[in-house]
């Protein structure tokens, strides 16, 4: 079967079905076609659904004529009336019929006196069901509260209008977040499609900005705060995106399709948005025992962090493990996880996990989550585990919803991560500022401050300088006066802190990213940029998270200790950071224990284990090595063309502050293959992999074997931006990644693959 593609960004998919195929010529819509049928096996039978119109109860309105009560309270749950209808559900004897009825309209039929048929005119009559709850009603409205309130009182956040909407697809419809996220709470299914214009859709796909969900909003009502309403339905987009497969899609190009019906050998399982003309894709789905396989032709895959790649539906694992032996840290990372998990209000979530993860200070409304919210949860199992032995190994798994969090510590662990929620006693802000500067603005440490803003705009040297002085991560001009408390997480001893002075936030993100994101009028306020950008991050991810069914599972464990706690063969990707360095496990130990837990060649030829070298090149470099770079005329001529000699600069001394510059930036500039690669044979990875059965990837797919290297050449157009960025950074331009896959299978994996 072949088949082009047009050069523009689309989706497409292969189902196939070799009883009933239908193919549609490139640019056609193959919707009218399945619209005949689709509709048909999309309708809902409403018969058994008890009808609004069934109610009986009266309220009369002085000086008018009487009402159905149900009418009444149907109006309030249209306008938010939140105590009108809580009324109404505790003393009616019809609020069942409000929560669990369906909309319909006597229909009044004209009788023709020239028909010859007898039947009485008032027997015309019928009864049009469109199938729509209370629910339905209150989650186009922009009271979640109201959503709430008919959850709580057992509406159905899954019940289906005669066209198969569900209230989520309503709220989608309307921007309506907070709903969204109530009904998702409550257990509704972003799975569940309803028919338009012969299309099969999801509620994610009423979010998304389209023709035709702006002429439906603009039939059904023409006042709308748009701008608003647009943010919120981008954000609902994120929170559903993890089911946007359409069963019909929309082609351009050739493709092959199905007819509709329960015989088909393969469903759409995957799509992408297919980058040129000359790339296609395959899906092999293997039965229920294995996962799909999707490959795309050619040699990568570019911009994978914008692009949509979804593969049996999902573009996101439903099982995360992070271990580290350090307590600090795993504590901090339960502590945020779970200010994620239970804080409902995203902003309030995102702000409070920023100031915990990275300011000396917090307001006191972080410290009453922490202490309210997250505490008590850590308390419960430190009481429950108090007569322990200090080093037993204890679990405990939270839930909330369709996530959980499971913490593995021993009983000394978990008695010290509930210290870690407190304040030491007698330390005041005062003194935590105190203590904290003694390490940041050491004396002895002027010299390493000095030349570390050597390599800083005017601007960023004000910046970090003011950092190291009070510790916050806030945009310029931000109040700073609710700032008061000491970060517990920090100061779990009154009298030290706990990191280098040269720990710096703005190390752990891209500084491209950073730069980029807008920090309003300050526009060179990196500190603000860099809280912008985590936020941006954080709400996403908070979003996200909302939507899934996952697993976060955190250990604190030395990492040659893991493996017996964990299943082997479980994991699609795992990530070491740099313990494969020759100072910490070494690679030998580390590849040799974190291969078996890759999944099999069967099951996953994707699985992926990702090393870090960061200090290879340098334990590897030689006096030779240092010689012939310091007398490399390409690598000099490379760097003059970024750093220009000043025309002053005569007899320039070691001390001169173009000279250190300079010399410093030689690594930026330099290559280190020839060095890495005599590292990899002297320590036989080759021969490592081949003993444990892995491969080393040649080409990786996961993360660039040197990220941090200069992508454009001189005189390049962002060049010139790009080299300033690595020089100022926290990276040195030698960390090299190694990607590994698993080839061998094991007997037990073999057996399970062909049952």
């Amino acid at each position: 079967m072949t088949g082009t593609v047009s050069d523009k960004l689309v989706n497409v998919g292969y189902d196939i079905d070799k009883q009933r195929a239908l193919f549609v010529a490139g640019g056609a819509d193959p919707a009218s076609y399945f619209a005949r049928s689709e509709h048909a096996s999309f309708s809902i039978d409403l018969s058994g659904r008890r009808k609004w119109t069934e109610a009986l109860e009266t309220v009369g309105i002085p000086g008018d004529d009487s009402y159905k009560r149900i009418d009444l309270a149907i109006e309030d749950v249209v306008n938010g009336e939140i105590r009108k209808v809580r009324h109404y559900l505790d003393h009616s004897n019809e609020a069942d019929l409000l929560i669990h009825g369906v909309e319909a309209n006597a229909l009044h039929f004209f009788h023709d006196p020239d028909d010859d048929n007898d039947s009485d005119p008032a027997d015309e009559g019928g009864v049009l069901v469109t199938g729509k709850t209370a629910l339905h009603l209150a989650a186009c409205e922009k009271s979640s509260e109201m959503v709430q309130l008919l959850l709580e009182r057992g509406a159905d956040p899954n019940a289906q209008d005669s066209e198969g909407r569900t209230p989520l697809h309503e709220a989608a419809l309307w921007g309506r977040l907070q709903s969204v996220k109530t009904l998702l709470r409550f257990g509704a299914d972003q799975k569940l499609e309803c028919v338009r214009s012969g299309r099969r859709l999801r509620a994610v796909e009423f979010a998304k900005p389209s023709r035709e969900n702006e002429i439906e909003r603009h039939k059904r009502n023409t006042l709308e705060e748009t701008y608003e309403r647009d943010r919120d339905r981008e954000a609902i987009v994120c929170l559903l995106q993890n089911y946007t497969e359409q069963l019909n899609r929309s082609v351009s190009g050739f493709v092959f399709t199905s007819a509709p019906g329960p015989e088909g050998l393969l469903t759409l399982t995957a799509h992408f948005d297919v980058p040129d003309q000359w790339k296609t894709i395959g899906v092999l789905y293997r039965g229920s025992q294995l996962p799909c396989i999707a490959a795309m032709s050619g040699w990568g895959y570019q911009n994978l962090q914008q692009t949509n790649i979804q593969i049996a539906g999902k573009d996101w694992t439903n099982e995360v493990t992070m271990n580290d032996r350090d307590l600090d840290i795993v504590a901090r990372n339960a502590i945020m996880l779970l200010i994620a998990l239970v804080v409902e209000n995203t902003d309030e979530a995102v702000d409070c996990i920023i100031q915990f993860w990275y300011s000396a200070l917090v307001r006191k409304s972080d410290l009453d989550i922490l202490q309210q919210r997250i505490r008590p949860l850590v308390e419960a199992v430190c009481e429950k585990i108090k007569d322990k032995p200090p080093t037993s190994l204890l679990t405990k798994t939270w839930e909330f919803g369709q996530r959980s969090l499971t913490l593995v510590l021993t009983k000394s662990s978990w008695d010290s991560l509930l210290c870690s929620m407190d304040i030491p006693q007698r330390l005041t802000a005062k003194l935590a500022q105190q203590i904290r500067t003694t390490v940041t603005l050491a004396e002895a440490r002027k010299d390493y401050r000095d030349r570390h803003l050597l390599f800083q705009s005017p601007s960023h040297r004000i910046a970090k300088t003011r950092f190291w002085q009070d510790g916050l991560l806030l945009p310029f001009g931000s109040p700073r006066l609710d700032f008061r408390i000491p970060n517990p997480t920090f100061f779990r001893a009154a009298e030290t802190w706990q990191m280098h002075d040269n720990a710096d936030p703005l190390n752990g993100w891209s500084s491209k990213d950073v730069e980029e994101c807008s920090s309003g009028p300050a526009t060179a306020d990196i500190y603000g940029k860099l809280f912008y950008h985590i936020r941006a991050a954080l709400r996403a991810f908070l979003l996200r998270l909302s939507g899934l069914q996952v697993n976060f599972r955190l250990f604190q464990l030395d990492a040659s200790d893991l493996p017996p706690y964990l299943e082997r063969g479980s994991f699609s990707r795992i990530e070491v950071s740099n313990i494969s360095d020759a100072g910490y496990l070494g690679v030998h130990r580390t590849v040799a224990l974190m291969v078996p837990l890759l999944q099999g060649p069967l099951v996953n030829p994707h699985a992926t284990l990702i090393t870090l070298f960061m200090n290879a090149v340098d334990e590897n470099l030689t006096d030779q090595d240092r010689m012939a770079s310091m007398m490399d005329d390409a690598t000099t001529s490379r760097l003059r063309k970024y750093l220009p000699p000043k025309a002053n600069l005569r007899a320039p001394s070691t001390f001169n502050p173009e000279v250190i510059k300079f010399s410093f930036a030689r690594d930026i500039v330099a290559n280190f293959d020839r060095i890495f690669d005599r590292h990899m044979r002297d320590s036989g990875f080759a021969e490592l992999a081949q003993f444990i059965g892995a491969a080393i990837k040649n080409n990786h797919t996961v993360v660039e074997k040197w990220p941090f290297r200069l992508k454009l050449r001189p005189g390049q157009p962002g060049a010139q931006e790009e080299f300033d960025r690595l020089l100022a950074g926290g990276v040195s331009g030698k960390e090299r990644y190694v990607e590994w896959q698993r080839i061998a299978m094991y007997e037990d994996e073999m057996e399970d693959s062909m049952c």
